[in-house]
């Protein structure tokens, strides 16, 4: 049991987010300390919600974490084999045992679970604006349905599409990484610094050019009227996020400059694909009046004003039939697995969590990729 613990403990080492997904796998729901882990978590999520929505500050988040990390710490000390799912249960050791095609598990199956329905859509929506010189997608979802995947996911797979490097052309696309190692764009924050829409513009442009072209700030206006010749893309990637704490009042102002001015850019090359990630919590079941609904309808309002903005909103929880698909594709094909998969990650969740997988059969995707992250950790150490 010392030894669990340690192994407990070591997790929190990683920080207290990577310690309650380890504590969340081990507990069992019915275990005696199960209730305290759960009050401590929900304080840590509501706090991490918080900051994510602009409601509180970094440091008042940073209190937050400290307290539940080491209310955490104490309760690992007083664990039981009572508390714990038993061996074999465990996500851990399910995942272990799976007959995974683990030569095939790329960075790909770290995002490739992210609704189909919505796949569809974009690939609607790109059909008709795959000629203009500058398009723009906005996508609004619930931070726990991670919408920065979805954009990663249409980073790779439009990138597998357009590359014609087989026909000799040089770089053909460009897109940043998240280090030199990855195939994962690098998700930018959206500047949004200043009083003005155009102060928040000047520092795109200043962000755009050292972020995405590497490129000097006093070479935009020259790159915006073509005459950078070093710059020899077919299409430019541009992926952004922001979070409805840091909407301010001028942003559609703000986007209406960056799209009127990435509009006017003579083509045909580069084609400029910019995708704006929009996290606002629990946007899937928002009130109609709601101040998000008041963001989601000025965001509606760009695509209906631009004949190449589109909005894709929002992206709903994931159908259990789409997670098993994603578990079939890397080689699992037993459903009693699936399930016992699916059990295991329900466990310790919050109860709207799991009432959400009861009565609709749908799983946030922020939990399914935690599991992603496991699943490919483990085909790497192969």
């Amino acid at each position: 049991m010392n030894e669990i613990r340690e192994k407990l403990k070591a997790a929190f080492a990683e920080g207290v987010g990577e310690g309650i997904k380890t504590l969340t796998s081990a507990l069992a729901p019915d275990g005696p300390h199960y209730n305290t882990f759960v009050q401590q978590k929900a304080q840590y999520t509501n706090a991490r919600n918080a900051f994510l929505d602009g409601m509180t500050t970094v440091d008042e988040l940073q209190i937050v974490q400290n307290r539940v990390g080491a209310r955490l710490l104490e309760l690992i000390d007083q664990l039981e084999e009572k508390d714990l799912v038993p061996a074999g249960e465990n996500l851990d050791d399910i995942l272990r045992q799976l007959p995974l095609r683990k030569d095939e598990i790329t960075e790909y199956h770290l995002v490739n679970c992210d609704r189909e329905d919505m796949t569809d859509r974009f690939a609607d929506a790109y059909g008709l604006r795959d000629e203009l010189p500058a398009q723009f997608y906005f996508i609004s979802a619930c931070d726990t349905q991670m919408p920065q995947l979805f954009s990663e996911r249409i980073i790779l797979e439009l990138k597998a599409a357009l590359d014609d490097s087989d026909n000799g052309l040089l770089q053909p696309i460009l897109y940043r990484t998240q280090d030199d190692d990855s195939q994962l764009a690098e998700i930018l924050p959206l500047p949004v610094i200043g009083l003005t829409a155009a102060d928040a513009f000047k520092k795109f442009k200043t962000t755009f050019c050292e972020k995405i072209l590497n490129t000097g700030m006093s070479g935009f206006e020259d790159f915006m009227a073509g005459g950078v010749a070093n710059v020899r893309h077919q299409y430019v990637f541009a992926p952004f996020d922001f979070s409805i704490g840091k909407w301010r009042k001028f942003l559609p102002e703000y986007f209406r400059l960056i799209i009127e001015t990435f509009s006017r850019h003579p083509g045909p090359a580069p084609r400029f694909i910019f995708l704006f990630s929009f996290a606002v919590h629990d946007l899937h079941c928002a009130a109609p009046d709601s101040e998000a609904m008041t963001i989601i309808a000025e965001l509606d309002r760009l695509a209906q004003d631009y004949p190449n903005v589109a909005h894709l909103s929002p992206l709903q929880p994931v159908d259990d039939d789409e997670h098993a698909a994603w578990w079939r594709d890397i080689g699992v094909r037993s459903a009693d697995d699936i399930k016992r998969i699916t059990r295991a990650m329900l466990a310790g969740k919050e109860s709207a969590v799991r009432q959400q997988y009861e009565s609709r059969k749908q799983l946030n995707m922020d939990d399914i990729h935690d599991v992603q992250q496991q699943v490919y950790a483990i085909a790497r150490k192969s």
